[in-house]
């Protein structure tokens, strides 16, 4: 959700010439400890990935994003996620294997559903 969601708004900016992508923020940005460093990675790899597409092609796949979460049910139902400490070794700030699956996954998906091709880190 917390990849899907923004993915639209960053490939908008994107191909409008926005000369800042704003990011994201889990649960509006107002939940303590909901944020975390990958989403500046998500949002590098989803900007990059839509310097490459026409505007045809940018706005087919928004839409199909926007199919995918706009409506009210979406959000009665919305996970609240987990927080930073959940999701990272708070010592070495590296996020754990979990979380990086999650991320994988998403980003994954993006591809395979959505056709937004990404770069390998």
């Amino acid at each position: 959700m917390a990849v899907i969601e923004p993915a639209a708004e960053a490939i908008a900016h994107t191909m409008c010439g926005r000369e800042v992508a704003d990011g994201f923020a889990a649960n509006a940005g107002i939940v303590q400890d909901h944020l975390d460093g990958l989403q500046g990675r998500i949002m590098d790899k989803i900007c990059s990935a839509a310097t490459k597409l026409n505007p045809s092609k940018a706005n087919e796949i928004i839409n199909n994003l926007l199919a995918e979460y706009d409506n009210k049910e979406y959000y009665k139902t919305a996970l609240s996620g987990k927080k930073f400490q959940e999701c990272y070794d708070t010592a070495s700030v590296k996020p754990t294997e979990e979380h990086l699956k999650v991320y994988e996954k998403a980003m994954k998906r993006l591809e395979d559903d959505f056709g937004l091709f990404l770069d390998e880190d």
